[in-house]
C-alpha cells in the first residue's frame, strides 16, 4: 500500500509539473510581450474599443463572444453573456486590471488568486455612457490621450449623424436584450 501511494504521489506531481508547463507554454508572443498594464476585457464592446483606440497590445484575455481585428489572437478567458469566467484562466494570463460590464461580484475568486487585479466595472447603457468610457478606458490603459482623442472623434462622429438626420422623423424603436 505504501508503495502505491509513492507511486501515485510521483504520477500527481509529474501530472501537475505538465500542466503548468502547459500553461505557462500556451502563452502567445503577443500575451507574454504585453505592456502594462496587461488588460483582460470581460466586454465585447469594450475589446472593440481597446482595439480602435490602438491599445490592443495591452490585451491579453477576452470573452468568447469578442471579436477581434484580423491577425489578431488573445486567450479566451470566459464568456461574457452567461458572465462565466474561469479564474484560473483569467490568472494565468497575468492581467493588471480587468474590465467588465457584469456583476464585479462574479471575478470575487479572480480577486482571491490574485488580489492585486483591478476588477474595473463600466455602465455603458446610453451614448453618453460610450464617450466617457473611451476617456476613462485610456486613462486605466496609462494612455489618457488615446482616450481622449477617441472620445472626441466619436463625439464629432455622433455630431455628424445628428447633423444628417436633423428634420427627419424619428422612428420608433425598442431595443431588447436578454
Amino acid at each position: 500500500n505504501s508503495q502505491f501511494a509513492i507511486r501515485n504521489s510521483q504520477l500527481l506531481a509529474v501530472a501537475l509539473a505538465a500542466l503548468l508547463c502547459a500553461l505557462g507554454c500556451s502563452k502567445s508572443a503577443s500575451q507574454a510581450g504585453a505592456p502594462h498594464p496587461r488588460i483582460i476585457s470581460y466586454s465585447p464592446a469594450m475589446t472593440d474599443m481597446l482595439f480602435e483606440m490602438g491599445l490592443g497590445d495591452h490585451v491579453v484575455g477576452v470573452t468568447s463572444q469578442c471579436n477581434l481585428p484580423p491577425g489578431q489572437q488573445r486567450t479566451v478567458v470566459g464568456d461574457a453573456l452567461s458572465a462565466r469566467s474561469s479564474a484560473e484562466a483569467m490568472a494565468a494570463v497575468e492581467p493588471d486590471i480587468v474590465l467588465v460590464q457584469q456583476n464585479m461580484e462574479n471575478f470575487a475568486a479572480l480577486k482571491r488568486i490574485r488580489p492585486s487585479v483591478q476588477i474595473e466595472h463600466f455602465n455603458i447603457e446610453t451614448i453618453e455612457d460610450i464617450a466617457s468610457a473611451l476617456e476613462r478606458i485610456g486613462s486605466l490603459a496609462g494612455n489618457k490621450q488615446a482616450g481622449l482623442a477617441a472620445r472626441d472623434e466619436f463625439l464629432r462622429k455622433l455630431d455628424a449623424v445628428r447633423l444628417s438626420v436633423a428634420g427627419l422623423e424619428k422612428p420608433r424603436t425598442m431595443f431588447v436584450i436578454g
